[in-house]
């Protein structure tokens, strides 16, 4: 069985894969840059669009793992309140619970998200948490990270 620590590492190693070896091979191509020429803000650009990346992976992943849950595997998001997780939502929830710890130390390492934005993160955290430790309402959470990525 997939857990959330293993999924927040893996969410890490794509990470540094993609700014390792993604932003220098789409940055000579022209495909991102910065006007910056400092090396120190040339870092930061290049943490973020690593990082923003990861971010498109993940609402891919997510959006996905969404519509298998509600649309073909059921219940639907508003059908099923409270009943047992299925497999589909706990893989669902566990990648979702490890990008946002990825996503929250990274956002706090890197400086520069908002309050409100930590607090989103958070409360993501904390519900995605909730839903694997009671074992229920993966369809509501999952119905719920759906809406937030698609709309994202």
């Amino acid at each position: 069985r997939l857990r959330w620590q293993v999924v927040a590492g893996l969410w890490t190693c794509l990470y540094v894969a993609v700014k390792k070896l993604w932003v220098p091979w789409a940055w000579k191509r022209g495909l991102i840059g910065t006007t910056a020429t400092e090396p120190s803000a040339r870092a930061a650009f290049e943490g973020a669009a690593a990082c923003r990346t990861v971010a498109v992976v993940h609402a891919l992943v997510t959006c996905s793992l969404g519509v298998v849950s509600n649309l073909v595997v059921g219940p639907f998001a508003y059908a099923g309140i409270g009943l047992p997780n299925t497999p589909v939502q706990t893989l669902a929830l566990q990648v979702s619970l490890g990008y946002f710890f990825f996503d929250t130390a990274w956002s706090v390492i890197a400086g520069g998200e908002t309050l409100l934005m930590l607090a989103h993160h958070m409360s993501t955290t904390g519900a995605c948490f909730c839903g694997l430790q009671l074992g229920a309402s993966g369809a509501e959470l999952v119905g719920a990270l759906f809406g937030a990525e698609v709309t994202n």
